[in-house]
């Protein structure tokens, strides 16, 4: 019997940890993939018809794209081994998020610490992701082929997008 409910558990932890993926991690990166996205082909179209467009233009535009969809790729690369690891780590956050913060108890398990090899290192990693999106867009608006407004707005589309496009096995709940 102890075998069965262990069994279920790992099983309901993993459900969990999909749906916290979910609801906290794909709506708000398609929800703000489709602001950019909007935001930035639009700032693409004002280029387009009062400052000019050529082919600078369109292989910087397409690189910061790529940029964002490389570190957005590299971002849920390490979600996903988070996921197959760590499943109970998502699963106690969506537990911790799914009950009014009015009626959480003060003696509620924490959340399960996240311990590997390199942990220490991941908050240089999202910084050093966050600050060459904002390097190159600085890089490409400085060189004034690209506007200032695309160029800061289509890395993150791509990044938002990337995350939503690689996450997709979680939209099937299927799995991979």
């Amino acid at each position: 019997m102890p075998k069965i409910i262990t069994a279920h558990r790992a099983q309901d932890e993993q459900h969990q940890a999909r749906e916290y993926i979910r609801r906290h991690i794909l709506l708000p990166s398609s929800i703000l993939g489709l602001i950019f996205m909007v935001s930035g082909l639009a700032a693409m179209v004002y280029q387009f018809f009062s400052l000019g467009y050529g082919g600078e233009t369109f292989l910087e535009s397409i690189g910061l794209l790529l940029a964002g969809v490389l570190i957005g790729w590299l971002q849920t690369r390490y979600h996903h081994y988070l996921l197959d690891r760590f499943p109970g780590h998502f699963a106690a956050r969506l537990r911790l998020f799914a009950k009014d913060p009015r009626k959480r108890s003060r003696k509620e398990p924490p959340v399960p610490r996240i311990d590997h090899a390199g942990r220490s290192i991941v908050p240089f990693g999202y910084a050093a992701g966050a600050a060459l999106l904002f390097g190159l867009s600085a890089i490409s608006s400085m060189l004034g082929h690209t506007y200032y407004v695309a160029a800061f707005l289509i890395p993150w589309m791509g990044f938002f997008w990337a995350k939503v496009y690689f996450w997709r096995s979680v939209l099937l709940e299927g799995g991979r």
